[in-house]
């Protein structure tokens, strides 16, 4: 009977521990809408780089035009690369600098590698 019991409590405890970890992205693992996206994208633009009112404008109507297109379409790469330029014919040279250098972080985020979690495979015995 006891046996029986330590069973039961481990099973409750592993799925316990299983949906915990399927969870544990929270607000972050959620999609996000179009518009969200695009008052995101605007205010770290804005914040970023002290974009003025009228580049608000301007860029805001570029990223609207992009987020329709993606959601019915998609983008390639051409059409990225052409978003990038019309933006930059907006921005100030200091402008597009910092955008520049905010674009290599992100990147060097995305591809950041993953922490060693102990159990390496490449130590040399």
């Amino acid at each position: 009977m006891k046996m029986k019991k330590m069973f039961m409590l481990v099973l409750i405890v592993a799925g316990s521990l299983t949906a915990f970890a399927q969870n544990r992205g929270g607000d972050q693992s959620k999609e996000l809408t179009p518009d969200e996206r695009i008052d995101k994208i605007m205010t770290r633009m804005t914040s970023e780089l002290n974009l003025n009112a009228d580049q608000q404008s301007q860029i805001r109507e570029m990223i609207t035009k992009r987020e329709v297109k993606r959601s019915e379409e998609g983008l390639t790469p051409d059409d990225k690369k052409a978003m990038k330029e019309d933006i930059d014919a907006i921005l100030t040279d200091e402008q597009r600098a910092k955008r520049d250098e905010m674009m290599r972080d992100r990147k060097r985020q995305h591809h950041k590698p993953m922490p060693d979690k102990g159990n390496s495979h490449d130590s040399k015995e």
